[in-house]
């Protein structure tokens, strides 16, 4: 379950799981074509979100974030501390297969039911984590540079395309609303990153977490960036905005010499592989806190393969279509940042708050000092 990460493969990972299912999401709806303003705006937020996420991953660089939990709050208070954070990780995983059925149901598989398709992408994930952190870890270093290099290609290739006219007017809303966008762009998916809390501690200890936090979520933000961009470009503002995969749909209606088309497979594929290893994140990181809470170390087989099941049974009920599924997301915005940002901090300043008391008690007063 401890399998140790090279720097390079825990930044590739966090890449990956930041695009997930945002390479294929669309825009937003407050922003219009701002939207890549909001994207911006979004990974501005995020910044003192890193620097949460390191200082609390160096206060106590030998406890995942579990123990850490515990070490905050006590025994009971850290095994509710534990079990939030784990059913968000379950939760966000229910997220991310619904959002792959839907999109392969939607697109490409309209006969095939979608609980078939959800329980074969919930064996990959188990199979994929059986052995612990470190097999998503070493493919995710295998895929980044290829399937960034894809993402490059089809971005080249739609430009002729592309009207930047489609982003104007420039600034057309006012702060109050890119700032609303901006904070959704945060909530997902830059923030979804607090699920590394409990992954960075099995990183290499020699390279400052927060460098792992900004080469991993940095690139991903300008990658995101770059695709809300063309999207509007290519489609214009209405169309983006009103489809659910506006990335599939402006790569397919791009040709090379009236010959070679149907660029959007590679779309798919990207989303595919991208998706699946966040949905693998998110078994990794809810099985180990269920495994904490139990206490059931040898047992992670059994722990992480109810868990799978447990995702794929949750996505396939907590929505009825791809409408009720955008329309959800309101909902996310609301309780999604009390485990991402909320319980972190509390956990910090808790820990930070007892190393200092522990300081001052060991302190030697001026009678001991004489």
């Amino acid at each position: 379950m401890n399998g140790k990460i090279t720097a390079r493969q825990a930044i590739c990972t966090l890449y990956l799981y930041e695009l997930g299912s945002s390479l294929v999401t669309g825009s937003s709806e407050k922003a219009g074509q701002d939207s890549w303003i909001a994207v911006i705006i979004g990974l501005a937020f995020a910044i003192p979100m890193i620097a949460l996420y390191s200082k609390l991953s160096e206060i106590e660089p030998e406890m995942d974030f579990f123990e850490m939990c515990e070490a905050a709050f006590g025994k009971i208070g850290g095994r509710i501390a534990t079990f939030l954070f784990s059913a968000y990780a379950l939760l966000l995983g229910a997220l991310v297969v619904r959002d792959f059925t839907e999109y392969l149901q939607v697109l490409s598989l309209p006969e095939t039911p979608q609980p078939v398709i959800a329980v074969c992408m919930g064996l990959l994930g188990w199979y994929g984590i059986r052995k612990g952190i470190s097999v998503p870890a070493r493919n995710a270093s295998f895929i980044a540079p290829l399937g960034t290099l894809v993402i490059f290609v089809l971005f080249a290739l739609s430009v002729k395309l592309m009207n930047f006219d489609n982003l104007k007017p420039f600034l057309e809303h006012d702060t109050k609303t890119l700032l609303q966008a901006g904070y959704t762009s945060f909530v997902f998916p830059f923030a979804e990153s607090a699920l590394f809390l409990a992954i960075f501690c099995d990183a290499d200890s020699s390279v400052s977490r927060k460098k792992l936090y900004l080469w991993g979520i940095i690139p991903a933000g300008t990658i995101l960036t770059m695709l809300v961009v063309g999207n509007t470009a290519v489609l214009g503002d209405f169309l983006a905005k009103s489809m659910y995969f506006p990335s599939y749909e402006s790569i397919s209606v791009v040709d090379l010499g009236k010959f070679l088309s149907r660029f959007e497979v590679l779309v798919s594929g990207n989303f595919m592989i991208f998706g699946l290893l966040k949905s693998m994140i998110c078994l990794y990181v809810a099985s180990r806190g269920f495994v904490h809470l139990t206490g059931w170390q040898c047992k992670w087989l059994l722990i992480s393969a109810a868990v799978s099941a447990g995702t794929v049974a949750l996505s396939q009920t907590i929505y009825d279509s791809t409408m009720q599924m955008v329309s959800a997301l309101k909902y996310y915005y609301r309780y999604a940042p009390l485990v991402e940002v909320v319980l972190p901090l509390l956990v910090f300043l808790t820990l930070s708050a007892k190393k200092a008391l522990s300081r001052r008690r060991q302190a030697p007063t001026p009678e001991e000092n004489a």
